[in-house]
């Protein structure tokens, strides 16, 4: 599974209007890219529990790394009634 984020900065300049008291100004304009090659699609039960979404994600190949980012933003949604310590 691989996931590629991309982003890329294109600043815009904004002038006033002529013969007004404003400013040029640079606006940031930032474009964000995601690429997603290989990986699985699962559908799992409602009603896992921890280690048992451990587990799925383990025989999917996550890696760890993805497996905190997947249960910490699971946990911040509300969707995971869990403790999380990572160490």
């Amino acid at each position: 599974e691989n996931i590629v984020i991309a982003t890329r900065e294109d600043p815009l300049v904004s002038q006033p209007a002529p013969f007004s008291d404003g400013t040029t100004e640079i606006v940031p304009r930032t474009s964000i890219d995601i690429a997603e090659s290989g990986g699985q699609y699962q559908v799992w039960p409602q009603g896992m529990t921890v280690g048992e979404l451990a587990n799925a994600l383990n025989l999917l190949g996550v890696s760890p790394n993805t497996m905190i980012t997947i249960m910490s933003s699971l946990r911040n949604q509300g969707a995971l009634q869990a403790e999380l310590i990572i160490e």
